[in-house]
């Protein structure tokens, strides 16, 4: 025994302590030389290694190799081959062993699947073998050297990492995008690993948000006909009292919010055995129940799956962490629909709101228009019809048109409430006709300059002197749009003067543009105040100017107009040295690319007149008048009647024009007071309807 005296460890010592004498290889001090080197050399190897010595294969083998053996170290030392690996040996050890024995040579073997029967079951394992020859002094093969490398592991985990792969590429595809599909993508994902997974059942609740505690199969894989009607019923109640009843453990899954795992299918099931996946013939003893939940305050529970454990293998922690991989793929899925599901309900019911909203706007906005005209024209009749005889007095007179100007001021803002709610839902339509751009600019400057002027400023326009500029507009959207920016230039220059410049845009040879400039030499904006002024409500705080009133509708609104008619809106400004403000705009001048207009008008048949007063923006020089104080004028002279007072503006642009009018509007009082309107003109054949049905 001495050749072994060196040797430490559990079989160094069971070796020398054997009673070798009662087995085919004799006792320890008649070995070979060979042999004695052979276990000598295995003994000092932190390697598992086997040794299989002569005809009957004997067997040896150092500490490592017990993790090989299993439960069978027990009685597998000095034990032929044939006996340790009944399962493998006729049809897998045998031929090997024979081959080296009869050519000597080395057989190398990587990953073989062996299916070996080492803890009451047969196991799938992987073993990367070499089994090579021990020859003695004759040079006769007279055993076999078995290193030998157990990889069952890393095959369990290429095909874990592979079936999580494939998983995630299902639930997360562009066609996931239901519950439904994320669990179809699921269940066709875990078809590719039979092995691992021999059967899956997946339920789901009707709906993610149900409050129902009942589950509903969605579908099966690896089971028969007979083990689904069996294992896989269709509806499963989560209710604790039907826990005990119920053939998965669904409610304490619910729950704990965390995996079950049951070792007792045989029992659960004593009428018909779960079989299924690769290894069929074997039956499915053990499964997992994951909880498929929504990371929720209240962490709903989405689903639920049960996948059946590899029969050839039990659960484990490699089979732990491979379920939880799956787990948080199909959960991280249904959170992320989830989400997009919640915040298209979000959208969806902002969109509503925001629907409602406009449609009220609109509803108000035409609502209140109808009062306000009916109230306005009276008064504007009163200033202009002053009776002779009987003269209105001075405080009257002054009454009446602070009440216009309020009125007309009130009117002005639900025309842009109007107009926001048209542009919101589309229905606000341009109607674009050629127009000399310069001329029509000159027309409200003309409007807007006495104003200017009263209030000590002075107002400029510098244009092109060679040639007009031509440009397709919609001409009261243009001038809602100048007149919009000079309101706002001359509401914030207490000194100085107010610019307006137009030329071509010579940088954009394609889209033929034109530039308007307004700037002035007012108070001008902080930085992080021109990132807000177009902002919808928006008011500069602390502004300074002429009036603290204000909606914030002017500015928002003019860049939709500027944007209806595809052009760029926007400012540079300087808070420094009276520089003031200058607002950018940049609209396409050539003619549109359809020959009609939307109301089926031909848009290429003339260049339209401009020698007409602009419609519909008296009511912003008179706003702008009021802001007016008596520092900037002193001559007081608000109390003369309209007729005389430039705070109040009349336009009758149909004057002297023959018409035959179709008057419609579903408010008597309106259809009355303006077909009365009409009728004073003796051009004009009026007809009144409530409706245009």
């Amino acid at each position: 025994m001495y050749p072994l005296m060196h040797r430490k460890g559990d079989m160094a010592e069971r070796i020398q302590a054997f009673p070798w004498e009662t087995t085919p290889l004799g006792p320890f001090s008649a070995w070979p030389p060979c042999l004695h080197t052979a276990v000598d050399f295995a003994l000092g190897t932190k390697f598992p290694i086997a040794i299989y010595f002569g005809r009957d294969f004997i067997a040896l083998y150092n500490d490592e190799y017990r993790g090989i053996l299993g439960p069978r170290h027990t009685t597998a030392l000095g034990m032929p081959c044939r006996d340790i690996w009944p399962e493998v040996w006729p049809s897998f050890v045998s031929p090997i062993f024979n081959g080296i024995l009869a050519n000597g040579e080395t057989v190398h073997l990587d990953r073989a699947m062996l299916h070996l029967n080492r803890s009451g079951y047969l196991e799938e394992c992987y073993m990367s073998i070499s089994y090579s020859s021990i020859r003695d002094e004759k040079d006769e093969v007279v055993g076999i050297y078995d290193p030998v490398y157990e990889d069952a592991s890393g095959v369990f985990a290429d095909r874990g990492n592979k079936t999580a792969q494939l998983l995630m590429e299902h639930v997360t595809s562009a066609g996931a995008n239901t519950l439904d599909a994320v669990f179809d993508g699921a269940m066709n994902a875990f078809k590719s690993n039979d092995k691992d997974i021999p059967f899956a059942i997946l339920y789901k609740y009707d709906t993610v948000d149900s409050t129902s505690n009942t589950l509903k199969l969605h579908s099966t894989i690896g089971l028969s006909e007979q083990q689904v009607q069996v294992a896989a019923p269709h509806e499963l109640s989560m209710e604790a009292n039907a826990a005990v009843l119920s053939v998965w453990p669904v409610y304490e899954a619910a729950r704990s919010r965390k995996p079950v795992v049951l070792r007792d299918l045989l029992e659960r099931f004593p009428t018909q055995t779960l079989h299924g996946g690769a290894w069929s013939e074997h039956a499915v003893v053990e499964a997992v129940v994951l909880p498929i939940c929504i990371l929720t305050e209240a962490t709903e529970v989405a689903g639920m799956l049960i996948l059946g454990v590899n029969a050839m293998k039990r659960y484990n922690d490699e089979f732990a962490a491979f379920a939880q991989v799956i787990s948080l793929h199909i959960t991280s899925a249904v959170n992320t629909l989830y989400s997009l599901e919640k915040e298209r309900q979000r959208a969806s019911a902002l969109a509503e709101l925001d629907k409602a909203k406009t449609t009220f706007f609109s509803n108000v906005s035409h609502e209140l228009r109808t009062p306000l005209t009916l109230i306005l024209g009276p008064l504007e009749d009163c200033q202009r019809d002053d009776d002779p005889k009987f003269p209105l007095s001075p405080q009257v007179r002054h009454s009446l048109a602070m009440m216009t100007r309020n009125t007309q001021r009130l009117q002005k803002l639900v025309n842009s409430l109007l107009d926001f709610t048209r542009i919101e839902s589309n229905r606000m339509q341009k109607h674009l006709r050629e127009y000399d751009i310069i001329k029509v600019t000159s027309n409200v400057l003309a409007m807007f300059e006495g104003v200017v002027v009263k209030a000590g400023l002075q107002i400029r326009m510098r244009v092109p002197s060679s040639s007009p500029i031509m440009a397709w507009v919609d001409r009261d959207m243009y001038e809602k749009i100048l007149i919009n920016l000079l309101s706002n230039a001359f509401k914030f220059t207490l000194q100085g003067e107010i610019c307006v410049d137009l030329e071509n845009d010579d940088n954009d040879d394609v889209n033929q543009s034109f530039i308007l400039r307004v700037s002035d030499t007012g108070l001008g904006m902080a930085p992080d105040q021109l990132t807000k002024i177009f902002d919808r409500f928006y008011c500069v705080p602390d502004s300074g100017g002429r009036s603290y009133e204000g909606t914030g509708i002017g500015l928002s609104l003019t860049k939709e107009l500027v944007r209806l008619h595809d052009g760029l809106i926007w400012a540079t400004s300087s808070q420094e040295g009276h520089q003031g403000s200058t607002f950018h705009v940049i609209m396409p001048r050539g003619a549109p690319k359809s020959s009609t207009d939307q109301d089926g008008t031909s848009l290429l048949r003339r260049v339209e007149s401009v020698d007409r007063t602009p419609n519909n923006l008296a009511h912003y020089v008179n706003e702008a008048q009021s802001w007016i104080t008596a520092d900037d004028n002193d001559d007081d002279d608000d109390d003369a009647a309209p007729s005389s007072d430039p705070s109040v503006i009349s336009v009758n642009p149909l004057a002297g024009v023959s018409a035959n009018i179709l008057l419609v509007d579903d408010n008597a009082d309106m259809r009355e007071y303006v077909g009365a309107i009409l009728r004073q003109n003796a051009h004009f054949t009026v007809h009144t309807v409530g409706d245009g049905l």
